[in-house]
């Protein structure tokens, strides 16, 4: 069964000459000038225990008072289904971006990944920068 082993929130993320992935600025929280303000970020999921037919993967966004404010969706699956084996570990990392989220209020807001019944949250704070 496939499971999610984390999530991170990040700028953005790269690859280098080997094809090695790298996170790019991860987020604990984020500042906003002012309230009604777009934000760009990347959710970046572990995934493990990937079998070999497809499976759904949605990450939603909820505002401080539980309302969803944007949602992911996607379906992935082994990527070389003929070089699938039961008996060996399956991994990867998906990388999931959201542009022009509209932040409306201060609070706590949830980042939710939901893959095939397994679910994970995170909690990230988003504020005004105050000014001086």
């Amino acid at each position: 069964m496939v499971k999610i082993g984390h999530i991170v929130i990040c700028e953005s993320f790269g690859s280098d000459e080997q094809d090695r992935k790298f996170i790019i600025n991860p987020k604990v929280m984020f500042f906003v000038d002012n309230l009604k303000s777009n934000i760009d970020f990347v959710v970046s999921i572990g995934i493990y225990g990937i079998q070999k037919n497809p499976f759904p993967v949605a990450v939603e966004m909820l505002n401080p008072d539980g309302d969803l404010i944007s949602r992911r969706e996607r379906e992935l699956s082994h990527p070389n289904p003929e070089d699938y084996s039961p008996n060996l570990a399956y991994s990867a990392v998906l990388n999931v971006g959201f542009k022009e989220v509209l932040i409306q209020q201060n609070g706590i807001y949830t980042i939710k990944a939901i893959i095939e019944g397994d679910e994970k949250t995170l909690s990230v704070p988003i504020l005004q920068r105050q000014r001086k």
